[in-house]
């Protein structure tokens, strides 16, 4: 018996991750270094293959406006927080009067900016956005990333340092930016970076891990799968071309290869003429046509689709919303897809696109707008929390079945799970003035006599009071 366990203890042991292992399945596979590292040597090779993905490849232009209708649509509304029902409704008339002009550029408002912004984080993984107090008030500015000078990177003093064009306190916290003028002519003229305090400044992105100072393309990891992909339709489409210009190849027994060629006639193997549908062909006795059919072709579009429902992962997205095929689509597989999106959506919007740019442009712009005179709020001194506090309610999805889903809502606020409020704000209106609306809806069927429902109708109403008598 001793003998036996002897063996046992001298039998070799393996205890480790399979992860870290080494050896010939692992002998290409490469490493990830510090995230910061990495992303400052990567992220602008990425950022051009992204733009460049995005206005070319359909399916990679797909996938990002998808993310931009689902994460920013219409744009999101805020709901003041203020107790005062009078100040909640001259807040919200004051901002929409400022988010209409907005835009420093005028080529958009601040609802129609959100998406500009959310298109620009998921194809350059960052955007930028300017805050400039004018004459005439706040205003935004939509800033290329490219101008956030990543080559400023040193080391400052009491522990502050500057790294990829951002500036740090000895704390971590974000000081400054450091962002070169913006000038047309870009391509010809090189300006130095400025520093522009971080206060005016928002940098929204969507960090990967703890300590990422620049934002990484969403596209990052289907841009190579995307290039692929592409070269293999351009493929198939020209394989097709080819097949399908070939009606057929004559061969002359009476004329060699020379003759042909003397004679003026086409040589198919040597003048690259281009085909054309209905392509005859003509070779001598000496030669030889051979058509290629690879025997790989017959899996390749099944193949292919595949490599569209990868792009569609890699990407975050439901995989018809990139490829535009519902052909094997049902109910109730397009809803748990539709539902997964909603909620890995919910996640952006709620942890990073309402804390770096919502909250702080609503901030800024309520504020400046007391300061202008354009809201009236003489307690703001003893009650700025209350004037600069806001929930922010993103665009509602669209229903994928319209009686199904208002049951939902109507049932979840009858059970006391949501309110009306948060249904109504969801979709864009304050509910504040549509219950003015309602309300005022009611007294005009009344004195019109008009009846549109149990809750408008005047006769039940005179029954109701009967029956309370």
């Amino acid at each position: 018996m001793m003998g036996l366990f002897s063996r046992v203890r001298r039998a070799p042991q393996r205890r480790r991750f399979d992860a870290a292992a080494t050896g010939r399945g692992w002998s290409q596979q490469r490493s990830f270094r510090s995230l910061n590292l990495e992303t400052l040597q990567a992220f602008a090779t990425v950022r051009a293959r992204a733009r460049h993905a995005y206005a070319n490849d359909p399916h990679i232009r797909a996938a990002v406006e998808a993310w931009v209708t689902a994460l920013a649509g219409a744009g999101a509304r805020p709901q003041p927080g203020h107790p005062d029902a009078a100040s909640r409704e001259a807040i919200i008339a004051a901002l929409d009067d400022w988010a209409d002009v907005a835009d420093i550029g005028a080529r958009s408002d601040f609802w129609g900016q959100q998406a500009e912004f959310v298109r620009s984080m998921v194809i350059d993984g960052e955007a930028l956005a300017q805050l400039l107090d004018t004459a005439d008030g706040l205003r935004l500015r939509h800033l290329p990333t490219e101008l956030l000078d990543e080559s400023e990177t040193r080391v400052g003093e009491g522990g502050a340092y500057t790294l990829g064009g951002v500036e740090f306190d000895r704390h971590g916290r974000r000081v400054a930016y450091w962002i070169r003028p913006e000038v047309p002519a870009a391509h010809l003229t090189w300006t130095p970076a400025e520093r522009v305090d971080a206060r005016d400044v928002l940098h929204i992105f969507r960090p990967l891990a703890a300590g990422q100072v620049r934002g990484i393309s969403w596209l990052a990891p289907v841009l190579l799968t995307a290039h692929e992909v592409d070269k293999l339709a351009d493929a198939l489409t020209v394989g097709a071309q080819v097949a399908a210009a070939y009606a057929g190849v004559l061969q002359d027994n009476s004329l060699t290869g020379a003759e042909l060629t003397d004679e003026g006639r086409s040589d198919p193997i040597a003048d690259g003429a281009p085909l054309v549908p209905g392509t005859i062909r003509v070779i001598g006795v000496d030669q030889t046509l051979t058509l290629t059919t690879p025997p790989q072709a017959q899996m390749t579009l099944a193949f292919l689709e595949s490599r569209i429902r990868s792009i569609a992962s890699g990407a975050g997205v439901p995989a018809h919303l990139v490829s535009g095929d519902l052909s094997k689509a049902n109910y109730g597989s397009l809803r748990a897809d539709m539902v997964a999106f909603r909620q890995r959506c919910e996640v952006i919007q709620y942890g990073t696109i309402a804390p770096q740019l919502l909250r702080p442009v609503y901030a800024r712009a309520v504020t400046s707008l007391i300061l202008s005179g354009d809201l009236d709020a003489s307690d703001f001194e003893a009650a700025r929390r209350d004037w600069l506090r806001a929930d922010w309610l993103f665009p509602a999805p669209p229903w994928i079945d319209p009686a199904k889903d208002a049951a939902a809502e109507a049932l979840l606020v009858q059970h006391g799970f949501k309110s009306r409020s948060q249904v109504i704000a969801e979709r864009g209106w304050s509910p504040d003035a549509i219950d003015a609306q309602i309300s005022a809806d009611r007294e005009r069927e009344r004195a019109l006599g008009l009846t549109f429902g149990p809750q408008s109708s005047p006769q039940k109403e005179s029954r109701d009071d009967d029956a309370d008598a």
